[in-house]
């Protein structure tokens, strides 16, 4: 696995919300969308979308968040929530045009990663999450799948009394 910038995640190649779309599983985008954006980008064509409000309330929220939980996770768990090295970005060891960004890793006691934290917000109109998305678990798949592990949902961590809402596969 490779890392490159989070802050300019490549948009040549298939990351978390590209494979959703690609699979049907996005609300935003379709499979025709995601193809022509990565073309669009090889192509030297990409124009960056403007974040939304949802949007950008995550991206202000995450690091608080993760920091939050983060001492506490460790002493119920025993792993720990690392941000990726240099530039966030993962790349597929054997096919390099796939790539994740996630929020953090889990890693054990020897550093071997074994899992991912994505921070998620919810719709603050019912102050509900939903577990059960399906673009959620897509992108959460594709991600595991970077770093060979397997996914498990859960809002509340195995043996714990977490239960903030992000995300662990």
């Amino acid at each position: 696995m490779t890392i490159q910038n989070k802050e300019a995640p490549p948009k040549d190649s298939i990351g978390g919300t590209k494979a959703v779309s690609i699979l049907g599983r996005s609300k935003w985008s379709t499979p025709f969308g995601a193809w022509k954006d990565i073309c669009d980008a090889l192509d030297g064509k990409y124009e960056p979308i403007e974040p939304t409000d949802p949007m950008i309330r995550g991206l202000v929220s995450e690091d608080p968040a993760i920091s939050y939980v983060s001492e506490r996770f460790t002493l119920e768990t025993g792993y720990r929530m690392e941000p990726l090295e240099d530039d966030g970005v993962l790349r597929h060891p054997e096919y390099p045009y796939i790539h994740g960004t996630p929020d953090r890793i889990v890693v054990d006691a020897s550093g071997k990663p074994i899992g991912i934290v994505e921070f998620k917000t919810y719709d603050t109109r019912n102050g509900e999450f939903y577990w059960g998305r399906s673009d959620y678990a897509t992108q959460l798949n594709h991600y595991a799948n970077l770093l060979e592990c397997q996914p498990w949902f859960k809002s509340k961590y195995p043996g714990s009394s977490l239960t903030h809402n992000f995300l662990m596969v």
